[in-house]
């Protein structure tokens, strides 16, 4: 089969006929002076700032884009915390017996885990989800998730995009073509700062772009309503890419890998665990983490 070249997550591109393409262009631009504060700006301060260059804040309770949303969540990160994600998510990846341990409690795991640098995260700041994708139900009607792998050959990047809305998720990462030493599977590379993982987020969320994001959320919306053993969710799980390709959603194989999620399923199995936010506060549905081929990591911005 033959493969499109996959570009360089760090060319920021916008879809041809987007109408909105140069505002995201401005917006990726503007960007750039915030992330560059991110590791010595305190978190309000920073939120302040985005608040400041993001264009369109919700009115008249329009919803807020997704991509605005994915934008506002990424500043708050405390600094190291997508490096050390990356690499605790790839060690899990071959250490299955830890995996009760990271659902147990995934907050208190990641602040005081072996693997990789401590990611302290406050329960009034983020909800944090652990998924453990070796638990699997033995009959196949009944499983809890479905990927849709990339093209033979490629590597996927552990960080990526998602939205958890209720009783389902998506989970959306980059396909690239594997650099020197790596294999098919997650990239074995957890190398970089926190600012060139955060370019790399943004590249992933300029590539999809703003529309495609909303109409991911539409269609997680939809199949909430749907209840968990009805046809379309089914669907969903069978064949990910198929299934949006159904709702003219386009992610191919050479640049994506989807990870279809269906939460009701999942919580007979306790495969999926998410730690309390402090009283008071809710969630956005969208955030961003890092999934292995074994494990995902899931972060929200609590609001």
């Amino acid at each position: 089969m033959n493969k499109r070249p996959v570009s360089s997550p760090f060319h920021i591109r916008t879809h041809q006929g987007y109408s909105r393409g140069k505002e995201v262009m401005r917006m990726t631009e503007r960007w750039g002076n915030v992330r560059r504060q991110i590791a010595r700006t305190p978190w309000v301060a920073v939120l302040v700032l985005v608040l400041v260059i993001a264009p369109g804040m919700v009115a008249g309770g329009q919803e807020e884009p997704v991509v605005q949303r994915i934008f506002r969540t990424l500043p708050l990160l405390p600094e190291g915390t997508l490096p050390a994600l990356v690499q605790l998510a790839l060690a899990l990846d071959v250490a299955p017996e830890l995996h009760e341990a990271l659902l147990a409690g995934p907050r208190e795991y990641l602040a005081s885990q072996p693997l990789a640098p401590a990611v302290v995260l406050a329960p009034d700041a983020f909800q944090v989800t652990a998924l453990d994708f070796l638990i699997a139900p033995e009959a196949e009607e009944e499983r809890w998730f479905g990927v849709a792998e990339p093209l033979e050959g490629l590597v996927f990047e552990p960080k990526g995009v998602g939205i958890f809305y209720r009783s389902v998720g998506i989970f959306i990462q980059e396909a690239r073509e594997p650099l020197p030493g790596e294999t098919a599977g997650a990239a074995g590379r957890s190398d970089g700062g926190q600012i060139a993982h955060v370019e790399d987020m943004l590249a992933l969320v300029n590539r999809l772009s703003p529309e495609t994001l909303d109409n991911l959320r539409a269609a997680m919306k939809d199949l909430n309503k749907q209840a968990a053993d009805s046809a379309e969710r089914a669907s969903f799980l069978h064949n990910p890419r198929e299934y949006l390709l159904g709702r003219e959603l386009t992610l191919p194989a050479s640049t994506y890998r989807i990870i279809a999620l269906d939460f009701d399923r999942a919580a007979p199995l306790s495969a999926v665990k998410s730690d309390r936010i402090r009283a008071g506060l809710a969630v956005i549905p969208e955030g961003i983490g890092v999934f292995g081929m074994e494990v995902g990591i899931f972060l929200q911005l609590a609001i």
